[in-house]
């Protein structure tokens, strides 16, 4: 009986085991979906051409139009901070909704045709490229001042409304005209500037960091992309739409890209930090959007006729770690297993490594990677939830420059 359990297990995971691009919604006039946000996994607006703002808080389900009041303002950028509060620019301008989108309030202006690039750190902090400066507020969004952050060490690239400035928690990245990206760890009180050997940009970008060390960057009038696996010293690059790039995305160890929508009609993805890449998803109309969210690990991405696709990324994990001495590796058996949905994987660290803690299916296709950093000494429980992979049994993996073991889990939904 346990022999037959475990072959249709294997059947069940070799069939439906990989995370899938699922069409979500469709406006029913073709409408080009020009920008958009999303701020967790169940919550994505986007505006189209026609200025119409779409917007779900469930994932997808239901999703509400919320028709333009005044006159028509298609913006160039959007940022959502939460399912009620989000900002809008435009030419040197920047609007404000708190109650959906319903309306907007101008709480930023200034001279010139440049767009400004918004991004918070929560409700109240939050930071915006323009003319070269960036500027914050403390209190979200009502006022904002230059007085408030330390400038980095050179002037921030004319944005197009997104993608000059990328930031989560207390990390901030900019990019830099005649530079590259220099980097925050305070949130703009202190800047760092890495060699960016390899990248220099003189007009809109976008840039997606994943961690401190691991990022990814498009300059929008260029066909290639470019990734850095050691704080932006060195750029890579790693591959060539043929075309002008659009925007760019990270979850864990893997990436995605999208090239000009009118050149081109596909979303490229690597799950090898960007060493090799393949077509995953494509549409006849090219894509306009790619967007993850902030908090959890969902994409959407949007057409140039109003289709809205969504990605959920199959796990969502949290590390925890002990000081207690240890003399060797070691790889526990999870606990519990067989699991339904979550598990915890433990493992110890006997000296300073780069350690990498990987999710594989039955065929050796790599599900997830959990872990993937430099690791002191001690004892380490790692929280696998496989809400979004079906039942079957997966290999995980740990590795380090001298160890590797493997052992096998079972799902059973």
């Amino acid at each position: 009986m346990s022999k037959i359990l475990i072959s249709f297990l294997f059947f069940i995971s070799v069939q439906n085991s990989q995370a899938q691009w699922t069409l979500k919604y469709q406006t029913t006039s073709n409408e080009n979906i020009k920008v958009s946000s999303s701020p967790d996994s169940n919550t994505f607006w986007f505006i189209t051409n026609f200025d119409r703002l779409y917007r779900t808080t469930d994932g997808g389900a239901v999703w509400n139009l919320i028709p333009h009041t005044g006159s028509a303002f298609v913006p160039s950028g959007l940022f959502v901070v939460n399912r009620d509060t989000a900002f809008k620019t435009g030419s040197a301008s920047v609007y404000r909704t708190i109650d959906g989108g319903n309306q907007w309030d101008l709480v930023f202006s200034n001279s010139g045709n440049e767009i400004p690039a918004v991004s918070t750190k929560n409700n109240s902090e939050g930071v915006l490229s323009f003319g070269g400066l960036l500027y914050k507020t403390t209190d979200g969004g009502n006022s904002w001042s230059t007085l408030g952050i330390t400038q980095p060490p050179h002037a921030v690239v004319n944005s197009s409304g997104k993608g000059t400035v990328y930031g989560y928690d207390n990390n901030l990245w900019v990019a830099e005209n005649g530079s590259g990206i220099s980097y925050s760890s305070d949130y703009g009180i202190s800047w760092i500037l890495p060699a960016n050997i390899g990248l220099t940009f003189s007009g809109p970008s976008n840039i997606f960091f994943g961690s401190p060390l691991f990022g990814i960057s498009v300059k929008r009038n260029s066909s290639i992309v470019y990734i850095t696996k050691n704080g932006g010293n060195n750029w890579i690059p790693a591959d060539n739409s043929l075309g002008l790039n659009e925007d760019v995305a990270i979850i864990n160890s893997h990436c995605w890209y999208i090239p000009d929508p009118f050149d081109h009609f596909y979303i490229k993805y690597s799950a090898d930090s960007g060493a090799a890449w393949t077509i995953q998803l494509t549409d006849p109309a090219g894509f306009s959007v790619l967007e993850k969210s902030r908090s959890g690990n969902t994409l959407w991405a949007g057409t140039t006729t109003g289709k809205v696709f969504k990605y959920n990324d199959p796990v969502i994990t949290s590390v925890s770690s002990s000081n207690q001495n240890t003399s060797e590796f070691i790889l526990k058996q999870n606990y519990p297993n067989p699991f339904n949905p979550k598990t915890e994987i433990s493992y110890e660290v006997p000296a300073v490594k780069s350690v990498k803690l990987t999710v594989y299916n039955i065929l050796g296709k790599e599900m997830a990677e959990l872990v993937n950093e430099r690791q002191s000494p001690g004892k380490y429980k790692v929280s696998f939830d496989a809400s979004d992979l079906t039942s079957g049994v997966y290999i995980y993996k740990l590795s380090t420059e001298n160890f590797t073991e493997t052992k096998r889990m079972i799902l059973i939904k």
